[in-house]
């Protein structure tokens, strides 16, 4: 096939399923997808989930720059691989302190409301 399906999930602008060329690298499918997004990506850590021809799942990470203009680290994808984007631990730091305090956020503004 000329188009193959792949998902670009992660830290990435618009994440989901992009059809990119069959002859397409990772950084291709990445950009395809909005790039990185900046601050919030671990961009030099990428995950690949591919299914192998047994059907079993196996994940491959790769030391990725998308900067790096020579194809060494440049793999060429298969349908219905999977890009994984990883977040920087600061992103995760800072994402469960939010879920952690959002609900006494809204509590706090309704007592406010409340006792005005």
């Amino acid at each position: 096939p000329n188009k193959i399906d792949v998902f670009v999930v992660g830290e990435v602008k618009n994440p989901g399923l992009v059809q990119i060329n069959s002859r397409s690298s990772i950084s291709k499918a990445i950009l395809a997808a909005g790039g990185p997004i900046n601050f919030r990506s671990k961009k030099n850590k990428i995950k690949i989930v591919r299914e192998n021809k047994f059907g079993d799942f196996s994940v491959e990470e790769y030391n990725f720059n998308l900067k790096d203009k020579s194809k060494k680290q440049d793999i060429s994808l298969n349908n219905g691989d999977v890009i994984f984007v990883d977040s920087t631990n600061l992103t995760k730091t800072t994402d469960a302190i939010n879920n952690v305090t959002k609900p006494f956020t809204g509590l706090y503004r309704t007592l406010q409301f409340i006792f005005r």
